[in-house]
């Protein structure tokens, strides 16, 4: 996955999401890949705290959450 994004002050803008064309076999993987593409497309705003990353839609609702391993 790629896309241009600008982010400031918790604010998160993201450009098109671009993505492989291939597809999966293994059942649900197309599946979690567009819903993790629409959430993508819903992103609003970001927070970062305790090596947790959480993107946001407009309301401030978390749509996402990555922890740093």
């Amino acid at each position: 996955y790629g896309a241009a994004y600008s982010a400031k002050d918790g604010s998160l803008s993201l450009e098109a999401v671009a993505s492989t064309q291939m597809y999966c076999v293994e059942e649900g993987v197309m599946d979690a890949e567009a819903q993790f593409l629409g959430a993508l497309g819903k992103v609003k705003g970001y927070s970062t705290a305790n090596d947790r990353l959480e993107l946001t839609d407009e309301s401030g609702k978390v749509l996402m959450s990555f922890t740093k391993q």
